[in-house]
């Protein structure tokens, strides 16, 4: 992972001795894991866990209801949606934005670029579901437009 990791990208080096070139990510073990509707409460803040399978099989979000937060991970953020990679299912994906859509809150903390509000949501599901926001071709995303699954183009040939 160090290769993803620039060095001018590092504000302060995390410990003495920090080399970028030298540092890669630790494993850790699995302690738990959380499915569709759990609930995870830290005592000061509790989390609603929705399953949103589509980016990955696995993929969940987290909703704060009292402070109307959403962190949606992978599966929506402003940019193109990443639903090419063999894992992605799109017709799973395009029921999880509709369900994402459906989900009362003020703010979205994504995966990946700056938080929006609501509106914005609405605004970047819709386009993905129209075709704008895919990996794949334009016009291809959207689940209902092209019925077919990337993934499947490139399953090794028996």
């Amino acid at each position: 992972m160090a290769n993803l990791l620039e060095a001018q990208s590092i504000r302060q080096k995390p410990y003495d001795g920090f080399d970028v070139a030298d540092w890669c990510y630790q494993p850790t073990a699995l302690t738990g894991t959380v499915g569709n509707g759990d609930v995870i409460d830290l005592g000061d803040r509790v989390f609603q866990v929705p399953h949103v399978p589509g980016h990955t099989p696995g993929s969940v979000a987290l909703r704060e209801e009292v402070r109307g937060i959403i962190f949606t991970g992978d599966t929506l953020y402003d940019g193109p949606l990443y639903d090419h990679l063999y894992y992605s299912v799109q017709d799973q994906l395009c029921e999880s934005l509709r369900r994402l859509q459906k989900m009362p809150g003020s703010r979205v903390h994504a995966g990946h670029f700056a938080s929006f509000g609501m509106e914005r949501m609405q605004t970047v599901i819709d386009e993905y579901l129209a075709g704008q926001r895919s990996m794949l071709c334009p016009g291809q995303a959207g689940g209902e437009k092209s019925g077919a699954r990337w993934h499947l183009l490139f399953d090794p040939l028996p």
